[in-house]
């Protein structure tokens, strides 16, 4: 017996071939684009100001933040909007009403009050949701004029 079969020589390393290696640097190539465009994404949500770090991490990436452009004001939610997908907490919070003022207004007896949408009442009372609407905007209207300053 030999020594050499005791000690079994290192294996050799193979080197790449030009595919393989060409396949590489795609896939790198590949792998920074689809990070830049990530950067990229993320930093233009920042600027619309859509997306707010976590207060602690807002300190740590300060480095990161870019000149915010200011959003255009949003149009205030109108009596006129109101739509049947619209549950009446929806409403009470939009508009700044009491939590019972529509219930008591409407003569709402439904259990789900405030979380029933305005088209389940409409089916409940065999009505059109637009007949609804319509009386629900005009309460509406009546509390903000009468609490107006």
């Amino acid at each position: 017996m030999t020594t050499e079969s005791a000690n079994p020589s290192p294996q050799k390393k193979t080197p790449l071939t030009k595919r393989q290696t060409i396949a590489i640097l795609g896939i790198c190539a590949l792998l920074g684009i689809v990070i830049g465009l990530f950067v990229t994404d993320i930093a233009s949500v920042r600027r619309m100001n859509a997306l707010t770090p976590h207060r602690h991490a807002r300190d740590f990436f300060s480095f990161l933040r870019t000149p915010r452009q200011a959003l255009p004001p949003r149009s205030p939610q109108t009596v006129q909007n109101t739509q049947a997908w619209m549950t009446f907490d929806y409403l009470n919070k939009t508009f700044g009403l009491p939590s019972a003022y529509l219930q008591k207004t409407l003569h709402i007896t439904d259990a789900q009050y405030p979380n029933l949408s305005i088209k389940k009442l409409a089916t409940e009372r065999h009505l059109s949701a637009t007949t609804v609407i319509t009386s629900i905007e005009t309460a509406i209207r009546s509390y903000t004029t009468s609490t107006a300053p």
